[in-house]
């Protein structure tokens, strides 16, 4: 676990394992932290590798 948010009770926000991470949040409605949060992670992008999985709905990528 890589981050934590207390919202009426504490949850796990951002995981990460191996090559893979995940957030549990819309940084984007954050604001300015949430767009550095977002910023940060693309300049990471060339470092990582991303797979794309089909949507459950057929429409698009999930």
């Amino acid at each position: 676990m890589l981050g934590e948010t207390d919202y009426i009770k504490k949850y796990a926000s951002i995981v990460a394992q191996g090559n893979v991470a995940g957030v549990q949040f819309h940084p984007e409605k954050s604001q300015a932290n949430g767009l550095k949060l977002l910023s940060n992670f693309a300049e990471l992008s060339d470092k990582l590798q991303f797979a794309a999985m089909p949507s459950p709905t057929g429409r698009g990528l999930g």
